[in-house]
C-alpha cells in the first residue's frame, strides 16, 4: 500500500514538472534545412506512417471543420484543414480541435501563409483498420488520403511557434 502511495506521489510530480517545464523548453526545434520534401512522403508513405516530421511550404485551402466528439462523448471545436503545397507536391494537413472546452479558436494560419510545420504523418488504411476524426470505425473501401497531423506550425514571417 505505502509503495502505491509513493509511485501515485512520483508519477503526479513528473506529470507537475512535465506539464510546468515544456512550455520553457519548447522553441520550435527544426529548421528549414531539416524540411522533408512531400515527395518523399507520398513515395515512401508506409516508412513515414506515424513518424513525426519537419515540412515546409505555403498554405492553401482552408477548410473549418464541424465539431466532432470524441468516443468518451466529449466535443471538439476549432478543428480545420489546410493543404499544404511545396516544389515537389501538396499535403493534407489536419489541425485537431480543442476537446471537452467550448471556445472560439482563430486559426493558427491564414490562405498563402509561408510556414515550417511539425506533425506525424498518417498513412490510413496501409495497416489495417482505420478511424475517422469522430473516432468511428471506417469500413469504407477507399482509405482517407495520407495526410500529416500538425504539432506545432511556425509562420516563416513571424518570430515563434503556434501549437495548435
Amino acid at each position: 500500500m505505502l509503495g502505491n502511495s509513493r509511485w501515485r506521489r512520483s508519477a503526479a510530480a513528473w506529470i507537475c514538472s512535465s506539464i510546468f517545464l515544456c512550455p520553457w523548453s519548447a522553441a520550435f526545434p527544426a529548421s528549414p534545412e531539416e524540411a522533408i520534401q512531400i515527395a518523399e512522403i507520398e513515395a515512401n508513405p508506409d516508412t513515414y506512417h506515424l513518424r513525426q516530421v519537419t515540412l515546409q511550404g505555403r498554405v492553401h485551402d482552408i477548410q473549418i471543420l464541424d465539431p466532432y466528439f470524441q468516443p468518451s462523448g466529449s466535443a471538439c471545436t476549432g478543428a480545420y484543414l489546410f493543404t499544404l503545397q511545396d516544389e515537389t507536391g501538396f499535403l493534407q494537413v489536419v489541425v485537431l480541435g480543442v476537446c471537452g472546452v467550448p471556445i472560439a479558436r482563430s486559426l493558427e494560419v491564414t490562405e498563402d501563409d509561408d510556414i515550417l510545420l511539425q506533425g506525424v504523418i498518417h498513412a490510413p488504411g496501409r495497416f489495417g483498420t482505420f478511424y475517422g476524426l469522430d473516432g468511428t470505425r471506417r469500413d469504407d473501401k477507399r482509405p482517407p488520403p495520407l495526410h500529416a497531423v500538425a504539432k506545432e506550425i511556425l509562420r516563416l514571417d513571424h518570430s515563434h511557434p503556434v501549437a495548435p
